[in-house]
């Protein structure tokens, strides 16, 4: 061993990586650390330089460059010039993760007592001296106010202006918190700039500064003007909805148009005449009726306050579909009571969340509904909230949630937010770029092909479907190693489980290109207090992921970056993403999708929600369960709750959801894994097949061993037979029958002759070139009972093929007849005179055997046993020349014992023998009705290729 790093490249040659003395592993990057010292001793000022790797911690770690600089250097500038010179050198020529965090010039380095260079006697540079040299402070007052407001959401001190967003701890839900933090204080950037921009100094430069009551006004004002074409209806569609509204026109606050989830709701909503999937549900248990009682005053009251619940959708008689915001919209509230059909309460409830059931009348607000019923068994009462998607998102529900809370703690209600979901939906619509989105959607899906459902599972969910759910809360360690590795490649953790996703996509269906839907949060450029507006923001879009030949951190970063750009088009229309592929009929661009949230409601997961128990913040109140569903057949929902993970898998009955988180948490444990120890491993190199269902298919379904007579030779399981049912009809050829008591004696006796006049024994080939007929039977099955083991050659074959074979396979004794083609014979006595060996005619030379002894030959006289050859079929040569496949008794023995468990013949049934011998299908259509009482019928020669004569002698 030399100590030298290198690796081979594709092309074969190898490229010098540098040592591995000191190879040191930093926030799952392996660095050499002789390679960071070669890039140093480039510097003139330095002599000689050590680097280490020094930190409290395995996360604290940090690169330290200890080195002697040159007399010369020290004495034309000061050290700090030097030092900063240095760094600036190597810190520009590496990669981040390789960057050096201080400089520390020395006057020499330790020795150990061989005087070698002691590494672990350099001094320990300490955590604060790191922070006070690795935190640049800002520059100018842009960077400052992002280092307050950063420090403020991520709950981090010294944030320099070299700091990274998502090395801090940043994520999607914060960079909303971000931009609307910054716009509070007049300054304006998108979300989609923060994933480009990453580094505080560089986003600094983005920033745009406005007066932003000014912004707003000037925005609203544009958003009322431009909406009026938006939302513009005939005066006879204004008459429809008019109509439509209890209460009529004073009764409509607001009208317009569907967003983008919206409108491909609505779609699977009138597609669907039985059930709705978009129909959500939570159940709430109260200690006593008053609770609940309060419970739903509340709920009316944010419904009153709140827009975006007092909405109805309208498509009959419309141009458009549109939402209808009422001024009053009655709540529907009814107590369930026990019938003389069920008089368990519970069970009334569980009725009513059958997705059969669950279906909005759409065109009534709110589109929520509450029941609820009394149960005795706990002296409680339980409600079931429903809700229709096309009104709410994940987190409008938790808002909710938290709002009816606040109220029944008898605390104000926080402000309603300034702005509502239908100005949002203006200002998007209004800057809605669809040739910027169409253009980014057709790059993305450029020669894509559709990626099969994953299971076979179908294309789309009906309503009616039902649907099975499992919860997986990922274990603390795999979370911290999530959160680390993304930290580390500079990605947020939703990257990781997309990859993740992609990957078990990619080994469900044998495609390393994978496209499937993410749900998107949809409020990145929603204004103010964006995550306080009541509202369906989210939206679902298609994201590829590419999986050949990439190492894992090149997958990973890859994904972010689809995930960056997508996030600016979030509420592009799905249909429009469609167009950009062309898929068969109406067959959709995804059938799975991946819904990565950040949660603030900590929900335990039961795999019964009428059973969990997840308190409230109210005494008495609990919440059972809840289900949110889509119309795709494999839907997995991952809750971010900061600290830990959630995996919810939803999918269509018959599937197992269980498996779908298994799949899921091992190839994220796979792909951290990988990203700690060797982030260059290939993708395929990674499984998602967790180590008990590796087990299930390697051994557990692999145990099937079966009993059968594995001492048994083949024809020793026909003379049992025989010996059962001597009289029976064994063979019928045309006008030919032989019983099996004629048909074991003429094979004895020919075997006899092959034994004992040309030695055929165990293993001896015995070419046998016939035309299908009585004698082909005979000829079979007296190789096997002397003891050999024949090789099919089909008369029909060509000269040159039928050449080869024979001095290929060198039989020691050829069986023929009258019957086979004059150029055959003729081949088959020129190998004969050349080989010495016989070619014996069954039709003309029958005499020489007919007088031999008809009784069963017994193996053991010469040896022969089960793991002797059988017979030897060669293959058509379509890959080159043809080969001998040689076959032992055990296993033709073991294949027809387990077609007689499957199929079960009997002495009633008859085979057709129409297979040419040549091909081995020919030998359980040979020797399986034999071994089991039933009728042998073979067809007459190239009877096969006639369909006429082979029904008629079927019928």
């Amino acid at each position: 061993r030399t100590g030298d790093l290198a690796r081979y490249l594709p092309g074969g040659d190898i490229e010098y990586l540098g040592r591995n003395d000191f190879q040191v592993k930093l926030r799952g990057f392996r660095i050499e650390l002789g390679e960071i010292e070669a890039r140093l001793m480039k510097h003139p000022a330095v002599r000689d330089a050590v680097v280490l790797a020094q930190g409290e911690s395995a996360e604290d770690k940090r690169l330290v460059g200890f080195v002697i600089a040159a007399e010369r250097a020290l004495q034309r500038q000061s050290r700090e010039s030097v030092k900063e010179s240095i760094q600036r050198l190597i810190n520009d020529a590496v990669p981040d993760y390789m960057r050096l965090a201080a400089i520390v010039i020395v006057s020499g380095f330790p020795l150990s007592a061989s005087g070698k260079i002691d590494r672990k006697s350099f001094p320990v540079v300490t955590f604060d001296e790191f922070t006070a040299q690795d935190v640049e402070p800002p520059k100018n007052a842009l960077e400052q106010t992002l280092v307050e407001v950063w420090s403020e959401l991520l709950g981090v001190k010294n944030i320099g202006r070299n700091a990274h967003f998502f090395n801090l701890g940043g994520h999607s839900l914060l960079t909303l918190k971000m931009v609307l933090a910054l716009r509070r204080r007049g300054l304006f950037v998108d979300g989609y700039t923060l994933y480009q921009y990453p580094v505080l100094s560089e986003l600094a430069t983005q920033l745009q500064v406005s007066d932003p009551q000014e912004t707003r006004s000037d925005m609203a004002e544009r958003s009322m003007v431009e909406a009026s074409a938006w939302a513009q209806l005939s005066q006879k569609e204004i008459d429809v909805l008019t109509a439509a509204i209890p209460g009529g026109l004073a009764n409509i606050q607001d009208i317009y148009p569907l967003g983008a989830l919206q409108q491909g709701m609505i779609y699977h909503y009138l597609t669907n005449l039985a059930g709705d999937p978009y129909v959500l549900w939570q159940i709430v248990r109260f200690r006593n009726a008053d609770l609940l009682h309060a419970y739903v005053d509340a709920l009316r009251g944010t419904i009153a306050r709140h827009d975006a619940f007092r909405v109805s959708v309208h498509y009959e008689g419309l141009s458009q579909p549109v939402q209808v915001v009422w001024r009053d919209a009655e709540l529907t509230v009814e107590e369930l009571k026990p019938t003389m059909d069920c008089d368990d309460p519970l069970v009334i409830l569980k009725q009513h969340c059958d997705p059969a059931m669950l279906r909005f009348d759409i065109t009534k607000a709110p589109l929520q509904r509450c029941l609820y019923c009394y149960d005795p068994k706990r002296d409680e009462w339980v409600l079931l909230h429903l809700i229709h998607h096309m009104t709410v998102d994940h987190t409008t529900v938790e808002k909710m949630q938290q709002e009816i809370e606040a109220q029944l703690r008898s605390e104000p209600p926080a402000p309603i937010a300034p702005i509502s979901f239908r100005q949002v939906n203006a200002d998007l619509f209004c800057a809605t770029g669809a040739e910027a989105q169409k253009a980014f959607f057709d790059a993305m899906l450029r020669d894509y092909e559709p990626t099969p459902a994953p299971f076979g599972a179908g294309e789309y969910l009906g309503g009616n479907a039902v649907v099975v759910e499992a919860w997986r809360p990922l274990q603390e360690r795999l979370c911290i190693q999530i959160r680390q590795q993304a930290k580390a490649h500079g990605v947020s953790a939703a990257a990781v489980f997309h990859l993740a996703w992609a990957k078990v996509i990619a080994c469900l269906t044998g495609c390393n290109d994978v496209v499937f839907g993410t749900v998107l949060l949809g409020r990145m450029f929603a204004g103010e207090n964006a995550e306080n507006i009541m509202g369906p923001f989210i939206n679902t879009l298609p994201i590829r992921v590419r999986l050949d030949n990439l190492a894992v951190f090149e997958c990973l970063w890859n994904a972010q970056d689809t995930l960056t750009q997508l996030v600016r088009h979030e509420q592009a229309s799905l249909a429009l993403a469609q167009k950009s592929v062309q898929t068969p009929g109406t067959a959709p661009l995804f059938t799975s999708l991946l819904n990565y949230r950040h949660s603030e409601v900590r929900n335990i997961p039961s795999a019964d929600p009428f059973q969990a128990m997840n308190p409230s913040s109210i005494n008495g109140v609990s919440y059972s369960g809840s289900m949110e569903r889509t119309h795709y057949p494999v839907s997995v929902n991952i809750d971010d709750f900061t600290n830990d993970f959630v995996i919810n898998a939803q999918v269509e009955q018959g599937l197992d959801p269980e498996l779908i988180c298994d799949y899921l948490q091992t190839a994220l444990q796979e792909i951290v894994t990988a990203l700690e120890s060797a982030p260059e491993r290939g993708i395929g190199r990674i499984h998602v097949l967790p180590t008990q269902e590796k087990d299930k298919l390697l051994w557990q379904w692999n145990q099937t061993t079966s009993d059968f007579p594995r001492q048994a030779c083949l024809h020793t399981l026909i003379e049992e037979q025989a010996r059962r049912t001597p009289d029976a009809i064994a063979v019928v050829f045309e006008d030919q029958v032989l019983s099996y008591v004629q048909l074991n004696q003429k094979a004895n006796q020919l075997a006899r002759f092959l034994r004992e006049d040309l030695h055929v024994g165990p293993d001896t080939l015995v070419g046998v070139c016939v035309e299908r007929s009585m004698e082909m039977v005979v000829a079979l099955l007296a190789v096997l009972k002397a003891g050999g083991a024949y090789v099919p050659l089909d008369p029909h074959y060509p000269a040159e093929r039928l050449d080869y074979m024979l001095h290929d396979a060198a039989p020691r004794a050829l069986l023929s007849h009258g019957a086979v083609p004059v150029v055959v014979r003729a081949l088959l006595d020129q190998y004969a005179m050349s080989t010495n060996v016989s070619v014996i005619d069954l039709e003309a030379d029958v005499s020489q055997w007919s007088g031999q002894n008809s009784d069963d030959l017994h193996p053991a006289d010469n040896g022969l046993i089960s793991s002797h050859l059988a017979y030897v079929i060669y293959t058509s040569g379509s890959t080159g020349r043809p080969k001998g496949v040689m076959n032992q008794h055990v296993g033709v023995v073991n294949r027809l014992v387990w077609m007689q468990k499957a199929y079960r013949l009997n002495a009633n049934d008859a085979v057709l023998q129409k297979t040419p011998f040549s091909f081995d299908v020919s030998v359980w259509e040979f020797f399986w009705p034999l071994m089991y009482g039933a009728r042998l019928v073979v067809a007459k020669p190239e009877g096969h290729k006639d369909p006429a004569y082979l029904s008629a002698l079927i019928q």
